[in-house]
């Protein structure tokens, strides 16, 4: 299940068939209408808002993160779940991955086939890549 409430304040229909393809999400909002500026991510669900409703301030005061226009930190936050690893990102603190398959480990493994990395003193892998957390995504998609 998605884990992060989090809006925009923008809605074209690149940006929401951009979120209808993370996945595992329905309800009212497929659609884009010119007048809906506001596209909104929360639980399985997304929607599409119109901003001159105050809807801005009623999803901010519900605690959903405000991507203002920032189309990548908006997806990025979109994507962040706990039943999957799939288009969210990872980072070390210097390098940034986004993940493209179930789990992470899968993608670790595959990108680093081949490569200089470390291993621990048992044979495994050793990467110091952690799921990025909302503040992390924030910093780096706002630098």
């Amino acid at each position: 299940m998605f884990t992060q409430q989090c809006f925009i304040r923008k809605s074209t229909k690149s940006l929401t068939d951009r979120l209808y393809r993370l996945g595992g999400r329905s309800g009212r909002g497929f659609w884009h209408l010119d007048y809906l500026t506001i596209l909104a991510a929360y639980g399985d669900y997304f929607r599409c808002l119109d901003d001159e409703r105050g809807n801005d301030e009623y999803l901010t005061s519900c605690g959903f993160i405000d991507c203002v226009t920032n189309e990548e930190l908006f997806l990025a936050i979109a994507a962040l779940r706990d039943d999957s690893d799939i288009h969210q990102w990872f980072t070390n603190g210097i390098e940034w991955i986004q993940c493209e398959k179930e789990d992470w480990i899968d993608e670790i493994s595959s990108l680093c086939v081949g490569g200089n990395y470390n291993y621990d003193k048992n044979g495994e892998l050793s990467v110091d890549f952690h799921k990025a957390t909302v503040e992390e995504l924030i910093k780096h998609f706002t630098v």
